[in-house]
């Protein structure tokens, strides 16, 4: 409802990478609330960074994703990887999914074998790449803007 009062034509170029904004951001400062409207280009991106939800997921083995594949997940391992010496790069991608993978199996098994879903786990490893590719580049992302 909100993205009809906005006209896109006035959203510019980014400061921090090379393409269009993704959209507005409304702050109020003295209540500390903000509203974020993003445009519908960004949506689908959006969905492939912060995973589907339950709801929207097509596959069982999307929604396993969205139940168990969650960012601060991945996040964890990215910084146990770093923590045993890896360098913060596209590189931990070759560790990255299986330690994911193998950390939700671990403490989340018994749930997972009670679940009523058809799982094929080659899939599931293959969404969970994704999402594992999508959360490393934030992360590097927000490393770097952390230190300029």
């Amino acid at each position: 409802m909100l993205n009809n009062i906005f006209d896109e034509s006035y959203i510019g170029k980014s400061k921090y990478y090379c393409g269009r904004c993704e959209g507005w951001v409304i702050k109020n400062y003295s209540k500390q609330l903000k509203c974020k409207i993003v445009l519908k280009e960004f949506k689908e991106k959006n969905s492939e960074v912060f995973g589907r939800t339950k709801k929207k997921a097509s596959t069982d083995e999307e929604w396993v994703t969205a139940v168990y594949c969650n960012n601060f997940r991945i996040e964890k391992m990215i910084l146990k990887l770093l923590d045993e010496g890896e360098k913060l790069s596209m590189e931990l991608m070759h560790k990255l999914p299986t330690r994911v993978y193998s950390d939700i199996f671990e403490e989340n098994w018994k749930e997972i074998i009670r679940l009523d879903k058809t799982v094929n786990f080659k899939r599931l490893k293959g969404v969970m790449s994704k999402r594992c590719v999508e959360v490393l580049k934030i992360f590097m992302t927000n490393k770097v803007l952390n230190e300029t």
